[in-house]
């Protein structure tokens, strides 16, 4: 089961009515619908009382609906630790130090590129004198 299916479930489980559902997903309602009959069917159980212009959970949808925030709250912090993890991968202190010379400009154009690869990674820059 894929992580996002269940992200298509938990969100019309919270909402209660697929057009909402879709539009909070930025996908079309006839493709969240489908997915959700698919969901149903690999499942081999209903997971929604299907009302005029709402979906009520079954007790199966219930259960889905906990072990999916389960798994989601899961991915979640599985995401940030890898960003973290990133993050500390690319920490550490760098110093350059230069002289006036000939080739000061060109040292200075790299250090300009550098500055914004670092920011273009979240990383900070600071300068000392």
């Amino acid at each position: 089961m894929e992580i996002r299916l269940l992200r298509y479930f938990w969100t019309v489980a919270q909402e209660g009515n697929i057009s909402r559902a879709a539009r909070i997903l930025n996908i079309t309602q006839p493709t969240l619908s489908r997915q959700i009959k698919e969901l149903e069917e690999t499942i081999g159980t209903p997971l929604f009382h299907r009302e005029k212009n709402r979906l009520r959970l079954t007790q199966d949808g219930f259960f889905l609906k906990e072990r999916a925030e389960e798994i989601l709250a899961l991915d979640e912090k599985l995401e940030q630790a890898f960003s973290a993890q990133r993050k500390e991968q690319l920490s550490g202190m760098i110093t350059i130090g230069c002289v006036e010379a000939d080739n000061s400009d060109t040292l200075a154009m790299m250090l300009e590129e550098l500055v914004v690869i670092i920011h273009r990674f979240g990383l900070i820059w600071s300068e000392y004198e």
